[in-house]
């Protein structure tokens, strides 16, 4: 670190100092520490994995690293981090200001840059680091071959159809009529309301839990240029292990 300047550093990261220690001073703030030295110092910081340097060159570019274990230190003159709330279960940060940005990945950190907006990829959720894109194209999307609840449920129930036509379809009119007259007044009354919202809330209930446990398939990002998409190595997982399930439900239903 050179003199008068300073540098945030993810707690737990800071193996050691070579400097005046009287000199430095250290803010702990949101799991990261803030290390201001009046003199030159040396750090010695931790990683397990590989790094990347990212350079934020000006106001205007503005990185999103999504989720908070892969940043190892920040600094710059004016480069600030924030939180930033893009899926319920990454705790994100945007950056803002000219500095610099290390960012840690189990595995090699690959850069991949798309140049425009017709240009898009799908990105395995447990390998997007970082991104200087416009996050408001990304969206959740799930496996081509994943089957919707009423394609699963048609697999497992036997089909039929009813008959409209001679001797059995007026013997189904007349059943039919029946039940429309006696029902009618049924569902009117105010005990059948209270059953209504009741049974809407279970299946509610049903409905997500078939798409996240039963029909699930792994969900992918898609993102569009233009912007530069950082990568690692990372596994996988089933889609409620990156997301909550009303976000899971959200990308079925907009592909309905």
């Amino acid at each position: 670190m050179p003199q008068s300047s300073t540098v945030n550093i993810r707690d737990g990261a800071l193996l050691a100092i070579n400097g005046e220690l009287e000199d430095i001073e250290s803010i702990c703030n949101q799991g990261f520490q803030e290390i201001s030295a009046r003199s030159a110092v040396s750090l010695v910081v931790k990683n397990n994995g590989t790094y990347s340097l990212i350079e934020n060159r000006n106001k205007q570019e503005q990185w999103v690293i999504f989720k908070q274990q892969s940043i190892i230190a920040w600094t710059g003159y004016d480069i600030e981090l924030s939180p930033k709330k893009i899926f319920a279960k990454w705790l994100s940060y945007q950056s803002l200001g000219k500095g610099y940005i290390v960012l840690s990945g189990d595995e090699e950190l690959v850069e991949v840059d798309l140049k425009d907006k017709d240009q898009y990829m799908f990105i395995n959720p447990g390998s997007l680091v970082a991104t200087n894109g416009d996050i408001s194209t990304i969206t959740m999307e799930y496996h081509h071959n994943t089957n919707t609840v009423k394609q699963y449920l048609s697999k497992l129930l036997p089909s039929f159809k009813v008959p409209r036509m001679g001797i059995m379809g007026g013997i189904v009119k007349s059943m039919s009529d029946t039940w429309q007259t006696f029902i009618q007044p049924v569902t009117s009354s105010d005990i059948w309301k209270k059953m209504s919202r009741t049974s809407s809330t279970v299946y509610h209930w049903l409905k997500l839990n078939v798409y996240v446990r039963v029909v699930a398939r792994p969900m992918y990002l898609k993102m569009v240029g233009p912007g530069k998409v950082l990568l690692d190595g990372g596994q996988l997982l089933k889609s409620n292990g990156y997301f909550s399930k009303q976000e899971i439900l959200r990308a079925y239903e907009k592909k309905k």
